[in-house]
């Protein structure tokens, strides 16, 4: 089903980046505790993407069932925590081998959020638990993979599509370090979303993957 035009595409990314850089540089001018702006990032992002998205379906008169979210089945779902496992295995090596060779830091994405690390432990648990590993991933999917794979896919073949956006994606997150991990990420998801045409299952994948990073981020804290 062709959904998104390439107007649909630049208009979505540059809704959301307009509105995105107002939240940031709004942020700039406010002196607040580091953590506490990752915080209000983490659910501004989540907000305005998902406020886009509410628009532009409702805009194209297509439902959130029509666009993926339907019904979940537990084989996929057990399949997707799985594939969220060996992109946390496989990607950690790759990412590690990629910082031996480059003599890069491998726990610079570790250091970067360290630095937003409250001493309250309230604060820590809901940057976490609650942005980390709960409102980025559902963004991020509806972002890469809902809009942008699913453009891509329209026109071109599964690889091409896959690797241009598991590549625009590693891009997005920044740091050499770590491209091998979110590429994988990005790959795995596209995977997961071209077998099942669901948007659970890339969501349940991300949420798992940034959960247990949160988690041992969490507990490195206490």
């Amino acid at each position: 089903m062709k959904i998104w035009s390439t107007k649909d595409v630049i208009r979505i990314f540059g809704v959301f980046s307009g509105l995105f850089l107002v939240l940031l540089l709004v942020l700039s001018q406010i002196e607040l505790e580091p953590a506490f702006k990752m915080l209000i990032v983490d659910v501004g992002m989540f907000v305005i993407v998902l406020a886009v998205f509410i628009y532009f379906l409702k805009k194209k008169k297509i439902t959130w069932q029509e666009f993926g979210f339907d019904e979940m089945k537990f084989k996929w779902a057990a399949l997707s925590l799985l594939l969220a496992l060996v992109v946390v295995a496989v990607g950690g090596f790759l990412s590690n081998a990629l910082s031996s060779l480059l003599g890069l830091s491998s726990s610079g994405n570790a250091g970067a959020l360290d630095m937003v690390m409250s001493d309250k432990v309230w604060l820590n648990l809901l940057n976490l638990k609650v942005g980390v590993a709960l409102l980025v991933p559902f963004a991020e999917e509806l972002l890469f993979r809902g809009l942008l794979f699913r453009y891509i896919r329209q026109n071109k073949s599964f690889i091409f599509s896959a690797i241009l956006s598991s590549a625009l994606f590693a891009a997005f997150h920044f740091g050499v370090e770590a491209l091998p991990f979110t590429f994988l990420l990005g790959f795995g998801t596209a995977f997961i979303y071209e077998k099942t045409q669901s948007m659970y299952y890339p969501i349940f994948i991300h949420m798992a993957v940034n959960g247990l990073a949160a988690n041992l981020l969490f507990l490195g804290s206490l």
